[in-house]
């Protein structure tokens, strides 16, 4: 099983910068604490680039994220966080706040 990631996130997740990543699975957890994934940058086994374990896997709402969650997502600030998630998920921000987008929350290790 791998994670995607953009090229973007590569040089965080080899420096151990980058120690979660929050993804929208419409079908259910995908992974599980304990489990090794690949990392990579592109289907098909193209792009492997690291060998993660699941540490831990929760579920909050994206717009709930701690300013140390989203540096532990590589990202200097929650805004800076939640600008690119929307970016790269292509979601509209929500409108108001009553508008709650669910997320699964992985955290992972890179493996030597």
């Amino acid at each position: 099983m791998s994670l995607l990631f953009r090229e973007e996130h590569v040089a965080p997740i080899l420096e151990r910068r980058k120690t979660q990543t929050r993804r929208l699975w419409p079908h259910g957890r995908r992974c599980k604490p304990g489990s090794l994934h690949w990392a990579q940058t592109g289907m098909f086994d193209r792009g492997r680039f690291a060998r993660l374990r699941i540490l831990r896997v929760w579920q909050e709402y994206v717009e709930d994220i701690t300013e140390d969650d989203a540096m532990a997502e590589g990202y200097p600030s929650r805004l800076h966080f939640l600008t690119a998630f929307y970016l790269i998920n292509r979601r509209r921000v929500p409108s108001n706040v009553n508008e709650k987008m669910l997320v699964y929350c992985i955290e992972f290790e890179v493996l030597a």
